[in-house]
C-alpha cells in the first residue's frame, strides 16, 4: 500500500513528493484558524521555500500564489501544488514502483496470505461440520405421520388444481351457451330528418301610378280683373 510505496521512494531518495502529499491531506482537515496558519508556514518552510530541505518541483506561478496566501491560508492553499506533485508521481515514480522487486514481493505475500486464509476457512468449516452430531433416527410412528401429511398436502394440491380447471371450463362453456341463446338485435337506422323547405319569397304589389294635372297659366290682365 502507501507505506510500501513511501518506503520505495525513500530508498530512491525521492520521498518528498509522497510526504508533501500526505501532509496536505492532514492540513485540509484542520479546522482551527491558528493551527492552520502554523501548519501552513511549516509546510512552506519544508517543501515550498527555495533551497528548502525537501523542496518539491512546482512552477513559479504556483509558488508565488502560495507565498501570497500564506499569511491567511485557506484549506485549499496547497491544492494546486498537491495536484502537480500527484501528477509527477503518477507519471514517473509510481510506474517504476510497480516494476520494482519490492512490489513483486508484496504482491506474492498478499496472494499467499489470501490462499492460506481460504484454506483455513474451508478446514474450519469442514471440522465444524464433522463435530456436529448426526440427527437422531426417526421413529416409525413419526415417519408414518410425516408421510401421511405429505400425501395429504399433495392430494389437496391436486384437488385444488382440478377444481380450478373444472371451474374455468364450466365458466367458459356457460359464457358460450349464453352467447348462442342471446337473440341478435339489429338496431334500425335512425331516419335522417329532411330540412324544411325555404319560405316563399314575398313579392310586394306594384305601386299605382299617380297622374299629375298641370293647370294652364292665366294672363296677368285677366287675373287682375
Amino acid at each position: 500500500g502507501p507505506v510500501v510505496y513511501a518506503a520505495y521512494l525513500k530508498m530512491e531518495h525521492s520521498d518528498e513528493n509522497i510526504q508533501f502529499w500526505m501532509a496536505c491531506e492532514t492540513y485540509k482537515k484542520i479546522a482551527s484558524r491558528w493551527n492552520r496558519i502554523f501548519r501552513a508556514k511549516k509546510l512552506y518552510k519544508i517543501y515550498i521555500q527555495p533551497q528548502s530541505p525537501r523542496e518539491i518541483n512546482i512552477d513559479s506561478s504556483t509558488r508565488e500564489a502560495i507565498i501570497k496566501n500564506i499569511q491567511e491560508p485557506t484549506q485549499t492553499c496547497f491544492e494546486e501544488a498537491q495536484k502537480i506533485v500527484y501528477m509527477h508521481m503518477e507519471r514517473d515514480s509510481y510506474p517504476r514502483f510497480l516494476k520494482s522487486e519490492m512490489y513483486q514481493k508484496l504482491l506474492k505475500t498478499i496472494q499467499t496470505n489470501n490462499s492460506s486464509s481460504k484454506c483455513l476457512g474451508r478446514a474450519a468449516a469442514s471440522s465444524k461440520a464433522a463435530e456436529q452430531p448426526p440427527p437422531p433416527p426417526m421413529q416409525p410412528s413419526h415417519r408414518l405421520l410425516l408421510q401421511g401429511s405429505r400425501a395429504a398436502t399433495s392430494l389437496q394440491r391436486q384437488l385444488s388444481c382440478h377444481l380450478l380447471l373444472r371451474g374455468s371450463q364450466a365458466t367458459a362453456s356457460s359464457k358460450a351457451a349464453a352467447a348462442q341463446r342471446r337473440p341478435l338485435h339489429i338496431t334500425p337506422p335512425v331516419p335522417v330528418a329532411e330540412p324544411p323547405p325555404p319560405p316563399p319569397l314575398l313579392l310586394l304589389p306594384p305601386l299605382p301610378r299617380q297622374t299629375f294635372h298641370i293647370a294652364p297659366s292665366v294672363p296677368e290682365g285677366q287675373a287682375s280683373s
